[in-house]
């Protein structure tokens, strides 16, 4: 999606865990063969200022940095240890492809599925 999307949506990968190293960020992105930007948030300070609550949560922030979507990416993991083969919504390039034509995104917000963030 960030190679579709390239020089005019800026994707940026945030790992809130205390114990995550750049070591680990790095091989997990290696495994996983992303390219995005990254940044380590053990202090949770974008956690909190965008109340981000599940790892993976996506945000697709306008640039005024107002959130037009929240949630899952896909609906390809819908509970936890249940996924479909392949996803049948696609939240997230749905919001991305309305924002590209100037137009509203239509479903705003998705519940996650994954590990809840523990914030102190």
């Amino acid at each position: 999606m960030a190679t579709r999307y390239d020089n005019r949506v800026q994707f940026l990968a945030i790992y809130p865990t205390e114990t995550v190293t750049l070591a680990d960020v790095t091989e997990f992105n290696r495994a996983y063969k992303l390219t995005i930007p990254h940044q380590l948030d053990p202090a949770h300070k974008l956690v909190k200022k965008y109340k981000a609550t599940t790892t993976p949560e996506v945000l697709l922030l306008s640039a005024q940095n107002r959130i037009l979507y929240r949630g899952s990416v896909d609906n390809q993991f819908y509970r936890l240890g249940r996924s479909r083969p392949e996803p049948t919504e696609f939240y997230l390039n749905d919001a991305l492809t309305a924002v590209m034509v100037g137009k509203p995104v239509a479903i705003r917000q998705t519940k996650p599925t994954g590990c809840l963030i523990n914030q102190p």
